[in-house]
């Protein structure tokens, strides 16, 4: 995609992607009996690729005081226009995978409690005041 200035779907299932210029040629390259959600699976692509580049960047300046410089270009990973816009979905929070390890470290903590002191009823009572001290989502 770094080599690519721009593409379009003609028809269902075909792509042409337009290369940028080397040595004065433009290459052109054509793709037949493509899944019909090419255009949006090569956003998407972009999309990521873009993500993933700016928490690198954020990374290397903020934790190792890297100063990063972009050049910016005609390829398509540097237009944002091609970018489709995500909406935010409540499952990429990691609010309930947060919520499970946290359950899971308590059950764990309560299951080595109950063999330390070789008292079986230790691990449910455990769970029951671990569920009552709970609070309700308030800490995400």
């Amino acid at each position: 995609m770094q080599q690519m200035r721009d593409f379009d779907l003609d028809g269902r299932l075909r792509i042409i992607f337009k290369s940028l210029k080397y040595n004065q040629i433009a290459y052109t390259f054509s793709f037949s009996n493509c899944s019909r959600y090419i255009g949006t699976k090569v956003c998407d692509g972009l999309y990521y690729n873009h993500v993933i580049f700016e928490l690198g960047k954020r990374y290397l300046e903020e934790l190792s005081g890297w100063q990063v410089k972009t050049a910016a270009s005609d390829s398509m990973i540097d237009q944002q226009a091609f970018f489709m816009p995500h909406p935010t979905f409540e499952h990429l929070s990691l609010q309930q995978l947060s919520s499970d390890l946290l359950n899971k470290q308590h059950l764990r903590y309560g299951q080595q409690l109950a063999a330390y002191y070789e008292l079986t009823f230790v691990i449910k009572d455990h769970q029951t005041i671990y569920g009552l001290s709970k609070r309700r989502d308030t800490f995400f």
